[in-house]
């Protein structure tokens, strides 16, 4: 489930990598039509911001 999203998310991070998980988690809901629970969204972020690249 988590290779739906990994992408967004990655992109997001990359833009502005202190987002809050939670508005990450909204924006995948609101703009991409995502049905993930926040908790699922919350993990992959804290794992992926150490290896996200700002800016690139």
């Amino acid at each position: 489930m988590t290779d739906e999203f990994a992408p967004s998310v990655d992109s997001v991070l990359r833009a502005e990598i202190q987002m809050k998980a939670a508005v990450i988690h909204e924006r995948l809901v609101a703009e991409y039509g995502f049905t993930v629970v926040f908790q699922r969204v919350e993990l992959y972020v804290q794992e992926a911001r150490p290896r996200v690249p700002e800016n690139s």
